[in-house]
């Protein structure tokens, strides 16, 4: 549907059932946003019936959520990160997801939110904040005395 206007955008998730609210759609438990009518992230491609539709990848969404998560201190976002890496594994594109996160300095804390993907148990807040603090400290260390 790219590049077609808003109304017909609108059409395709109510004729599959979805209800609106606010700036996102709602099927039982499953939430749609469809944030306008081109993408520049990678997509797949889903077929859905008579639809294709084209979904952002998951490897935008976790880099998203990565980025949030630490530079925005967002424990909600760290907390969405995780949860995806325990459901995907490993199996992302990691040239491109390493590659998105250098560039947005965050790639250290990909290893960190896997570490607490692999943990048995609830992952909570204070989980969270232990490794945004973690993290940052490593940002702000000094340099070695025999790097000078």
């Amino acid at each position: 549907m790219e590049g077609q206007s808003r109304t017909a955008l609108d059409m395709a998730p109510t004729e599959l059932g979805f209800t609106r609210h606010a700036r996102h759609w709602v099927l039982d438990d499953l939430l749609v946003d469809v944030p306008g009518n081109w993408m520049s992230d990678p997509i797949d491609i889903i077929h859905a019936g008579a639809l294709s539709l084209r979904v952002v990848r998951r490897e935008v969404v976790l880099a998203d959520r990565i980025v949030g998560f630490k530079h925005w201190r967002s424990t909600a976002y760290g907390a969405q990160a995780v949860a995806l890496l325990a459901i995907f594994g490993e199996s992302f594109d990691e040239g491109w997801l390493r590659s998105r996160l250098l560039s947005e300095g965050a790639d250290d804390a990909l290893a960190a939110l896997r570490t607490l993907a692999k943990r048995s148990g609830q992952i909570t807040e204070e989980h969270l904040q232990q490794t945004l603090a973690q993290l940052h400290a490593a940002s702000v260390r000094p340099p070695d005395a025999e790097s000078i």
